[in-house]
């Protein structure tokens, strides 16, 4: 049971994610979780992502009969593909970039893709990039939660943790959407999306599938004193479910509207330039991350309190991939 104690704020330094190292190299941070303690595929294993990843491959099948694989799709053949592509990504986990840089310092997360013919290796076919201000708060919190054990320092990891894990869920349904279509160049169709997001030629296979698991889009905040807070938000984008507690007994979230949502709480992201928002990874960089090269590259395992910051296992692996 968690103590007294008095709850810490979170330090105005977030911790670095990359222990000191003799094999530390200038270029992007590459981590690789243990598949066996991922939240993130335990997510997309349970039972009602398993619907969800269903209801959408009926549609993806439904709305491009252009791509050969999907034309003659049986209902039959749909959760055989959805758990088949389940163990595909437990034994070939995309290489997952942590950055701020490259377009990345206001999104959660992004995912890179690459065609394939035959079967698919996610390994060398998608590279995922996680936002690195999100990485360092939860391993702050991480830190904070063991300087002292409360429930607001739990509520506070379990909001990172919550919102770390579904992000990355989020970015493994569009490498699935590639499972399905073989080629980066056949997106999401724009029919399948869900608060707002996407356009009239792109969907969004991320929020669709958080809107189907948890009945809405996961947003995140933080209040003035600098706690995270996380909320449920709806199509319309004009009410939020605040999730409060993890506590089954007590009232598990708060409704508010968008107005007070936005008013009440600050945007976690710093304010950047807009041509800082539309760049991206180079070509040639995701080339040489999904490469065979990067598997010959010096790996070492990461300290207990860095891993545990994501994927709570001893058995992560970093990797340091060069910029060029």
């Amino acid at each position: 049971m968690a103590s007294k104690s008095k709850p810490q704020k979170p330090t105005g330094k977030h911790s670095n994610l990359v222990s000191a190292s003799k094999y530390d190299v200038n270029g992007l941070r590459v981590l690789i979780p243990n598949q066996k303690g991922c939240k993130s595929l335990d997510l997309l294993e349970c039972k009602s992502s398993i619907s969800a990843l269903k209801s959408f491959t009926r549609k993806v099948a439904t709305y491009n009969q252009h791509v050969p694989e999907l034309r003659d799709l049986k209902e039959s053949d749909i959760e055989p593909k959805v758990r088949q592509y389940l163990l595909v990504i437990r034994s070939s986990f995309p290489h997952i970039v942590v950055s701020d840089e490259y377009g990345m310092a206001r999104k959660n997360g992004r995912t890179n893709k690459r065609s394939f013919q035959g079967s698919m290796e996610p390994k060398t076919a998608a590279v995922i990039e996680l936002n690195a201000t999100l990485m360092n708060r939860l391993v702050d919190a991480y830190c904070i939660l063991k300087a002292a054990d409360s429930e607001t320092n739990t509520r506070r990891f379990r909001n990172l943790h919550f919102r770390l894990s579904v992000t990355m869920a989020h970015e493994l349904v569009h490498v699935y959407n590639l499972y399905l279509q073989y080629s980066s160049d056949e997106h999401t169709p724009p029919q399948i999306t869900y608060g707002g997001y996407g356009d009239s030629v792109v969907g969004e296979s991320g929020r669709y599938w958080e809107y189907k698991v948890l009945g809405g889009f996961v947003d995140m905040r933080q209040s003035p004193d600098g706690m995270e807070v996380v909320a449920l938000r709806d199509n319309h984008r004009e009410k939020c479910w605040r999730i409060k507690t993890v506590h089954p007994k007590n009232r598990f979230t708060e409704l508010t509207s968008a107005i007070d949502w936005k008013n009440k709480f600050k945007d976690v992201f710093p304010a950047v330039a807009a041509d800082q928002e539309t760049k991206q990874l180079l070509l040639a960089q995701i080339v040489w991350l999904t490469g065979p090269k990067i598997m010959k590259t010096l790996m070492y395992n990461m300290s207990g309190q860095d891993l545990r910051g994501f994927a709570l296992r001893p058995r992560t692996v970093l990797r340091q991939a060069h910029k060029s």
